[in-house]
């Protein structure tokens, strides 16, 4: 009960964790003219035939990696219990350190920080469960009203929301010794299996949309290994803020950009597709006059996606 009434006192600061929004707002100040100029300036990365997309993945990024000086990787190395696939490295240039109650020696976790220059958002990618399978334990209570101690963690799952194909849970966490907690924002998507794509965009960009909503802070983002779904989700965000700020959009160096940080972010050629139809689908949505060339890409998009299923 004393640990009930130190929360009630307690001051929060909002995070955001999505687990892997329709209308974004041009919110960084981004007119409508200098958003069709982008566009315009853009018009060869995003509006090329999912043919041309598919070889670009496979000549210019199927293969990328971080260049030799920040391709090292010697914490993953030394942690062989902590991490799920070894062949899915967490760089050193970028690796998230714990810092709370652990030496530098055990301050390992497979996860990196993603950020891209004139973003806002900082992004983590990191690793968690998949199909059911129990690949590390269930780290929020699932039901409004439910708490439990994770170790030096007191977690309080205060409301559950649906979205449609995505659960949002608010979470409380109060750290054992500290007066204040963090009130946390968990977005879980459903729609989207391991190994498979979403026939459509949307519910990604709602997804986006709801984390838009949120007080600033980091936002963790997760599937099973950390790097597939979890890679899209983080390229189609930082393109759409690229779009609404009249910035130029080159998704090429983009994707080398993400895997710089996050190495084997985007694993096949179908999620860099996606991230494509995501952004298209929010064009067509906003500037009708885009409407036919995006309903051209996505018949393609489609006829590919039941080609290969």
């Amino acid at each position: 009960m004393a640990s009930r009434g130190r929360r009630k006192a307690a001051r929060k600061r909002k995070d955001v964790t999505y687990e892997c929004g329709e209308e974004l707002t041009a919110g960084t100040g981004g007119s409508r003219k200098s958003i069709i100029n982008t566009l315009k300036s853009a018009e060869a990365s995003l509006y090329d035939s999912v043919e041309g997309l598919r070889k670009q993945f496979k000549e210019k990024l199927a293969s990328y990696r971080a260049p030799d000086d920040k391709y090292k990787f010697t914490a993953f190395e030394a942690h062989p219990d902590k991490n799920r696939y070894l062949d899915v490295v967490c760089l050193d240039d970028t690796r998230v350190r714990l810092t709370m109650d652990v030496p530098p020696s055990t301050d390992y976790i497979h996860a990196n920080w993603v950020k891209f220059e004139g973003h806002d958002k900082v992004f983590i990618a990191t690793q968690c469960i998949e199909d059911g399978k129990i690949k590390s334990s269930q780290y929020w209570p699932l039901d409004p009203g439910a708490f439990k101690n994770y170790g030096k963690m007191f977690v309080n799952t205060k409301k559950v929301e649906s979205e449609g194909k995505f659960l949002i849970y608010t979470v409380e966490v109060l750290p054992e010794g500290c007066s204040n907690s963090n009130i946390v924002k968990v977005m879980h998507m459903t729609s989207w299996p391991d190994r498979g794509l979403p026939m459509s965009g949307r519910h990604v960009l709602r997804l986006i949309r709801q984390g838009d909503k949120l007080d600033n802070g980091p936002i963790v983002m997760h599937c099973s290994a950390g790097i597939g779904r979890t890679g899209t989700i983080i390229l189609i965000d930082v393109i759409l803020r690229r779009l609404f700020s009249g910035k130029d959009i080159d998704m090429v160096e983009m994707f080398k950009h993400l895997r710089n940080q996050r190495a084997s972010c985007i694993q096949v050629e179908g999620q860099y597709l996606f991230v494509a139809v995501s952004v298209l689908d929010y064009i067509k949505i906003k500037l009708p006059r885009y409407k036919d060339k995006v309903n051209k890409f996505m018949e393609e998009f489609k006829a590919a996606l039941l080609a290969s299923a």
